[in-house]
């Protein structure tokens, strides 16, 4: 139905801008094929813009009941219901566009909003991590420090160890020779 109406209007309107302009030269002809959408949207619009105007008895805006209502009308009356008709599909067209387009940036942002979110929560773990890190290396720095000085006490303690005994060795080899060993 759509597709009828569609190529009935293009038809309609692309015939009557025919019959208006005579094309002087090759030049216009050229203009007119390098510009195809636009002159279609062109088209389109002059079209509903003449049918807005005709359509004055059907202020019924429930296609069915129109439908209805026009089963025993005059011709013109049919070319009233199709640009109307075209009116609505084109006005439907562009809210389901607009529809499109808001569901798309509402998926977009929420898209968006949870990579933010996975985002921030990336980087709290990452400076949770961070920090337990850094714990970690602080507490085996002190490990390593408190080793090191049991180790420095252990080595004072066996020098110290070390010299008595040979302090003592030599007492007893100096008293060993005075007694006349």
């Amino acid at each position: 139905m759509q597709r009828v109406l569609w190529s009935e209007a293009t038809e309609a309107s692309a015939s009557s801008k025919r019959k208006n302009h005579q094309f002087s030269s090759d030049e216009e002809e050229e203009e007119e094929a390098e510009e195809p959408n636009q002159s279609i949207n062109e088209e389109l619009v002059a079209f509903v813009e003449t049918q807005e105007k005709v359509i004055t008895t059907s202020t019924c805006t429930n296609p069915r009941k129109r439908a209805k209502k026009g089963k025993g009308i005059t011709g013109s009356t049919k070319a009233e219901t199709a640009g109307s008709t075209l009116k609505e599909i084109l006005e439907d067209f562009m809210r389901q566009t607009v529809k499109m387009e808001k569901e798309w940036r509402d998926a977009w942002e929420m898209k968006e909003r949870e990579r933010e979110k996975r985002e921030t929560e990336w980087r709290r773990r990452m400076s949770e991590l961070e920090e337990e890190r850094s714990a970690t290396e602080r507490r085996w720095m002190e490990r390593e420090n408190e080793r090191r000085l049991r180790e420095e006490a252990r080595a004072q303690k066996r020098d110290t160890i070390i010299d008595i005994l040979l302090s003592k060795l030599k007492k007893d080899k100096n008293d060993d020779q005075h007694q006349g060993f």
